[in-house]
This record gives C-alpha cells, sequence and structure tokens, in this order.
C-alpha cells in the first residue's frame, strides 16, 4: 500500500511513535510517507507564533482582559485553556494552516491510506475533510488522547459532556453552545460524511464508544506500538553493575514518577510503604526504588535510588534493571512505558487503566489491580517481589512474548492490513 502519516509532531515525538509506525509498515513492504517536504520549517514557523516581542505584548493584554472578564485563556496560536481543559486546536471551523497548501504540498500524489497522529499547528478537522474529499481513501486516526471523542479537549477529566455534543463545556464556564459544542458539531458532521476510523485501546473504548461525536462502529482496537528490536530484555546483572546496585539488592523495583496527579505516583508510595511496613528488617533492606522523571519527593523507609531525567537507552537498562516496574496512572491512555517495559521482559504493576488493560494479565505480564485500590497495588507488588526464581524467569519470558503479541511492529501492521489492504475493501 502507498501510506500517508501526517502529524504535526516530528516522528520522535512521544517515545519515537511516529518512527516506530513508519518503521512497522516499511519493514512490511509498504511505501510511506511521513508529512510532506519541508513539514519541518512550515511546523517551526506554526510553533514560534506569538514568540515576538509584540506578539508577547498583545498576549498580555489578551490574557489580562480573559482574566478580568473570567473567560478562557486564548494564545495567539489558537489554543484555549479554563478550568484545566486545554484546547490545544482551538475553534477547528477555522484554519491555522490553509487544507489548500497542505493538499498542494503532497504534489497530487495518491495514497491508499492516510494516518493521522498528532493535531495542534497545521492540522485540523478542516484538513481531514480536504483529505477525504481529494483522496476519496480511508483516514485512520492514530488516537493517543479524548481529542476525537471531544470537542477539542486532549484530557477530559472525569467530564461527560462528550455524551451531549460537550454542551455545557466546564472550560467556557457551563455555556451551552460554546466553542466545544461548535467544534464537536463541526467534528460529528465530518466523521459522520467520510471514510474515517479511530484506533483506541480498550480502555479508550470504553468511553468513546459513549462520545455522541462518533459512531462506535468507527472505531478500531489496537493498542501502542513499541520497536521490539530495541526495547528487548538485556542482561540483568550487567543493566544493575552500571547503577552500581549492590548484589544483595534482590528486589529492583522501578516507577516513574511525575508532579502531576493523574500519574498516580502517590499512590504506589502509600502502597511501597503499606508493603514494607509487613517486612521485617532483613527484607526491607532489600527493597529498593528506582525513580526516573521528576525529582522523588516520596516519604519511604527504604532505599532510593533517583536518577532524575535520563536518556532513552538509559532508561532501557533501568528496565532491564528492575525485578518490577510500577506505573500507578490514575488517567492515562497509556502510558507508553508500560509497553515498553513488557517489551524488555519486566513485568508491570499497574492499575486497571489505560494501555494495561490490554496487556497485563495477572502471573503472565505483571499484576493489574483494581481502579485506585491501594491494597491491591501491594498485593500486586509483593505478588512479584517474592516469587522464586524459576517462577520468576519465567514470568519475564511471558512478559515479553506478551509484548511481541500486542505491541511489536509486526503486530501493528498486521493490523493495518487485515482493515485496510486494497484486497480486503
Amino acid at each position: 500500500m502507498r501510506i500517508l502519516i501526517l502529524s504535526s509532531r516530528s516522528e520522535k515525538h512521544s517515545a519515537n511513535l511516529g518512527y516506530n509506525v513508519i518503521s512497522a509498515l516499511r519493514e512490511s513492504g509498504h511505501e510511506v510517507d511521513f508529512n510532506f517536504a519541508g513539514a519541518n520549517t512550515v511546523l517551526e514557523k506554526l510553533q514560534n507564533v506569538g514568540n515576538s516581542w509584540f506578539a508577547q505584548q498583545v498576549q498580555r493584554v489578551i490574557d489580562k482582559y480573559t482574566s478580568v472578564r473570567g473567560l478562557p485563556m486564548w494564545k495567539l496560536r489558537g489554543y484555549y485553556e479554563g478550568a484545566g481543559y486545554k484546547f490545544f486546536v482551538g475553534d477547528e471551523t477555522k484554519n491555522v494552516y490553509s487544507p489548500k497548501k497542505l493538499l498542494k504540498r503532497l504534489n497530487g500524489k495518491k495514497y491508499d491510506l492516510i494516518i493521522t497522529m498528532f493535531f495542534p499547528d497545521f492540522l485540523n478537522m478542516n484538513s481531514v475533510e480536504a483529505l477525504c474529499k481529494s483522496q476519496n481513501t480511508p483516514l485512520l486516526f492514530f488516537s493517543i488522547d479524548d481529542y476525537p471523542k471531544t470537542g477539542g479537549c486532549y484530557f477530559c477529566w472525569n467530564c461527560q459532556n462528550y455524551k451531549i455534543d460537550c454542551k455545557y463545556c466546564p472550560a467556557f464556564g457551563g455555556k451551552e453552545f460554546s466553542l466545544a459544542y461548535k467544534n464537536a458539531i463541526h467534528k460529528k458532521r465530518i466523521f459522520s460524511s467520510y471514510n474515517i476510523w479511530i484506533m483506541v485501546n480498550s480502555w479508550m473504548k470504553r468511553t468513546f464508544e459513549q462520545s455522541s461525536i462518533i459512531n462506535p462502529n468507527q472505531l478500531l482496537l489496537h493498542s501502542f506500538i513499541i520497536d521490539e528490536d530495541y526495547y528487548k530484555p538485556r542482561n540483568i546483572e550487567l543493566c544493575r553493575e552500571k547503577f552500581g546496585i549492590p548484589s544483595n539488592k534482590m528486589t529492583i523495583l522501578s516507577m516513574r514518577y511525575q508532579s502531576m496527579d493523574r500519574k498516580g505516583c502517590s499512590l504506589a508510595i502509600e502502597a511501597l510503604n503499606r508493603l514494607s511496613s509487613k517486612m521485617d528488617s532483613v527484607d526491607r533492606a532489600k527493597l529498593l526504588l528506582i525513580t526516573f522523571g521528576d525529582s522523588f519527593e516520596g516519604d519511604v523507609d527504604f532505599d532510593v535510588l533517583d536518577m532524575g531525567f535520563v536518556p532513552t537507552d538509559t532508561l532501557l537498562d533501568i528496565y532491564c534493571a528492575s525485578t518490577a516496574f510500577l506505573s500507578p496512572s490514575i488517567g492515562d491512555a497509556g502510558p507508553s512505558t508500560v509497553n515498553q517495559s513488557i517489551c524488555c521482559g519486566t513485568p508491570v504493576v499497574a492499575f486497571e487503566i489505560g494501555t494495561a488493560i490490554d496487556v497485563i494479565e495477572n502471573g503472565i505480564s505483571g499484576y493489574r489491580a483494581a481502579f485506585k485500590d491501594v491494597d491491591d497495588y501491594a498485593h500486586g507488588i509483593e505478588s512479584i517481589i517474592t516469587l522464586n526464581e524459576q517462577v520468576y524467569i519465567k514470568l519475564r519470558e511471558t512478559t515479553r512474548e506478551m509484548g511481541l503479541k500486542k505491541n511489536s511492529k509486526k503486530a501493528f501492521a498486521q493490523f493495518i492490513e487485515k482493515k485496510f489492504n486494497k484486497t480486503n475493501r
């Protein structure tokens, strides 16, 4: 197939997501174009809108006006933010980048499938409609957030207004017919008029099916894609030596530590403390928590190795050095770190949310705890770190197998081919 991938972010954005999609499809024999010639220059110009001295002065006036009037904040690039909700696309009936310019950049080349990935800047629903009209071919939203089901916000927290065309949007003060509603109706019309599909994981599917904007028959179920040739098992002992982890530290735990509440890190710390409180001093001395990302701020009674922000290759060693990877997120379609760890053969403890629903089976690839149940999360950690050596080695093998089955490049290419290959249409 001839496939076009359009993204307002580089192929390296979001853990090399674009690059992984490109590689998966090309390695399966398909012709793939990522964006158009000169796209990076276009994106750089669009992303720099508002950075000039004059633009900054204008933005200050806008910010003051919206603050005094109690209105959502509006940014010169078309972004809105209010009551904790972010609309990165702005007014979808207007264009930051002309669809005509986008089509001209494609030089009349025809494709069998178009995949869209990230939407700020030169992509919006008008772009989608123009592409569908000119190409007359299926278009797949590679969805990694709430954007397709809403009137513009990327994460809607507990808001349920996507079920009613985003009326009474809290970001716009609860106004019945706000920009969110306008966007939702615009998006709904385009979704229903063309051959458009939306790729979601199981957790996303639960709420996307309830969206008034989307026909549930447009949803395609698939997990995230990971480069299994890069994220793969490494020698555990050698990885531990790189970080100076003593040999008597028999239990190595790793988790992503983020300041955002929805990442749930405080819950993981609480679970670890409950677990350590049941241990005697000898077993507690074997416990080591490796953290990466934001600076560690938890209060624990066992050893912590705070790595801070690390390059990807170091992160790969951290996965492989860990007995288990802790992902306590409570509001996330991913995170991709779950899939990366599983492809490395390191079992994951997570709540029943996001990608964990698709790739974690208790005793097969880690432990999936009941949502926000700290005691169950602690039990999941304990169920892994107390395994005997033979059973644990087998767990790492089945964890890697799960990654290959659900997240490999081959699995993604087969998913695309099954649905969109010409012979199947």
